[in-house]
């Protein structure tokens, strides 16, 4: 059942997150945790096809990734032990940042414009697609080089600060670290091709440069150690 309600509030734009970071992070985290999961039986069987393997081929073979075949052969042997993983799924927005965000009057978190949701989602999702929108925030990124060097520094560095931000995450869904590679892979795929179907060129984008980025630097994601 959906229920749709009118949310007064003020944003949780970049402005809001440098003034408050502690506190945004700490509310959108502890959302995310509170959104309804479901066990992995009740993943339909072929999900991992329909979601994820075919779109990523077809989206190849039509040449809309910009001769991105290598990326999408990449790509799937990095999220290939998503497909027999025993994975819970999750209510997902999917575009979880500014403008979507507020402060509701009574201090929660409210999140609006669920277009893109997705009923059985993937764990982290979420809070992967936060986490890069307040890398940049924190970072004033407004050129694609400097996103992508804040992503780089939030994720992929030794240390990076949002690694053990996942992993508690994880934790407290019981969700195995090993399947974190795979789905930090899975958000960034799975975005893009959202991209292509509604009809936006995704090549240029933040959001491509993120896959492509993650990708390339896929051995460096160590999620052994929490906050």
């Amino acid at each position: 059942m959906l229920l749709e309600t009118a949310l007064a509030g003020r944003p949780m734009d970049q402005y809001a997150i440098r003034r408050e970071p502690a506190r945004c992070l700490e509310a959108v985290t502890s959302w995310l945790l509170e959104l309804p999961w479901a066990p992995a039986s009740g993943r339909r069987p072929n999900w991992y096809e329909t979601l994820l393997e075919r779109p990523l081929q077809q989206a190849a073979a039509g040449g809309l990734l910009g001769g991105g075949s290598l990326l999408v052969e990449r790509t799937l042997e990095l999220i290939e032990p998503l497909r027999h993983a025993e994975l819970p799924f999750v209510v997902q927005h999917g575009d979880l940042s500014d403008p979507n965000l507020l402060w509701l009057e009574d201090g929660r978190v409210g999140v609006v414009d669920w277009e893109l949701s997705e009923q059985d989602g993937l764990p982290a999702h979420d809070l992967c697609f936060f986490l890069a929108y307040f890398a940049t925030a924190t970072a004033r990124a407004r050129r694609l080089k400097d996103q992508v060097a804040a992503f780089h520094s939030a994720f992929i560095v030794p240390g990076a600060w949002a690694r053990p931000v996942v992993v508690d995450y994880a934790d407290r869904s019981r969700l195995a670290r090993p399947l974190l590679t795979p789905l930090f892979v899975a958000c960034w795929a799975s975005y893009v091709i959202g991209l292509l179907v509604r009809g936006v060129s995704p090549v240029a984008s933040r959001y491509h440069a993120f896959w492509r980025h993650t990708v390339q630097h896929a051995d460096a994601l160590d999620w052994s150690g929490g906050r």
